[in-house]
């Protein structure tokens, strides 16, 4: 068959399912990280077995290079689940279907496994497919020519893939970060609506305590119960938002490197746009913990969103790096903004205290009840014009 033909259809094959999975992801407003990755690994799965069914239909297995696909997007991804599953799946198709050495594929495979701690090598993709292109020559005596021409395409391929999925990952992050904006709104709307209602009933008392005169008997009379009645409003409504904001913390086993560079992906059109240096270094090993994904992600975003809005000069700067002892496993983000003085070190902390023109002053509070629940700890080193070090120790256990 036409390998150039092949070649389109597993192209739109391939990017069938991705373009479903993306538009899903980007229209879904309540979509988790673990949700995610179970539609990102259904959609590999569905490519996979796409692949397979083309190849049968057209009974051509000269090009079984390009079932390799899938697997090679989940090792870049670092999508463990993924790539077990891929795998076991591709061992028994080559092994039921083609008829080919079960040893040879576990070889392959381990192989696969181990160069794949270089995943993150931009030569990654040319050494995976150089070893699968070694693996069918060898197995398969292909014809030395056809060989060459299948590996210069399928990198190809791949080339497109990738510039694909990169402008993808892009524009979910942009979406995201809109999510976040749209969410830290929302909050904003609920404190002026609760401030709108308490500043009512408490008008009120001033103006009653105003008029007031304590020698007045009728005064008291008619006066104090109108004030105990407005208190007993304003309290009500505190009570109500406080139930509405009650933090809930749901522990699962997480992996915490991860959800750092999830956060720190999140951001890079806002650095771009800010045009904000970033550096970020994480330790290489995966660090799991019993925590909430989603509560941890809202105090790490908290705490870089407030280091970029402390930027306001040239050669502006945001590092975070992850560090890990015997018992705890820390966040270090480092920017070069405005700092802070002791003084406001020492309140910045207490509700509603902020120093920004349009904030709420809960955004840090908030932030240290998440991290108390986590028996975690978060600590601000600042000087003033110089910048500021914030510093998360979370524990291992």
């Amino acid at each position: 068959m036409n390998f150039l033909l092949v070649l389109l259809f597993s192209f739109i094959i391939i990017l069938f399912p991705l373009l479903t999975y993306l538009f899903f992801v980007a229209y879904n407003k309540n979509i988790d990280s673990k949700l995610n990755k179970f539609y990102f690994g259904l959609a590999l799965i569905t490519i996979y077995y796409l692949q397979i069914k083309y190849l049968q239909i057209n009974y051509d297995s000269s090009v079984i290079i390009i079932t390799f696909i899938p697997l090679l997007i989940a090792i870049i991804k670092d999508d463990k689940i993924s790539i077990s599953i891929l795998m076991i799946i591709q061992i028994l198709t080559l092994y039921i279907i083609y008829k080919y050495n079960i040893y040879s594929l576990l070889i392959l495979h381990l192989i696969i496994i181990i160069i794949s701690l270089v995943r993150k090598n931009k030569l990654f993709p040319v050494i995976y497919f150089s070893i699968i292109s070694i693996f069918l020559f060898i197995e398969l005596r292909y014809n030395i020519l056809l060989l060459i021409f299948n590996y210069l395409a399928i990198n190809i391929l791949y080339l497109f893939i990738d510039i694909f999925l990169k402008k993808g990952d892009k524009i979910i992050n942009y979406h995201m970060s809109l999510k976040e904006i749209e969410q830290e709104k929302q909050i904003q709307q609920s404190l002026f609506k609760i401030a709108h209602e308490i500043k009512n009933p408490l008008a009120v008392c001033k103006g009653y305590f105003d008029m007031l005169d304590l020698n007045n008997k009728k005064h008291i009379e008619k006066y104090i119960p109108v004030i105990k009645e407005e208190i007993e409003h304003s309290l009500l409504i505190l009570q109500d938002f406080l139930s509405i904001t009650k933090i809930k913390v749901e522990k699962d086993i997480m992996d915490i490197n991860m959800l750092v560079e999830e956060v720190n992906d999140n951001f890079k059109p806002l650095f771009k746009n800010k045009k904000i240096h970033n550096n970020i270094k994480l330790i290489d090993d995966e660090v799991y913990i019993n925590g909430d994904y989603n509560r941890l992600k809202q105090v790490l975003i908290n705490i870089v969103k407030n280091s970029i809005e402390a930027l306001n000069k040239e050669n502006s700067k945001i590092n975070i790096m992850t560090m890990k002892n015997n018992k705890y496993f820390q966040i270090i983000v480092e920017d070069n903004g405005v700092g802070m003085d002791e003084e406001v070190i020492k309140h910045f902390s207490e509700p509603f205290y902020t120093t920004k023109q349009n904030g709420t002053g809960l955004g840090i509070t908030l932030s240290k009840e998440i991290l108390k629940e986590h028996n975690a700890t978060i600590t601000y080193k600042s000087e003033k014009m110089i910048g500021t070090k914030v510093l998360i120790n979370i524990p291992l256990n």
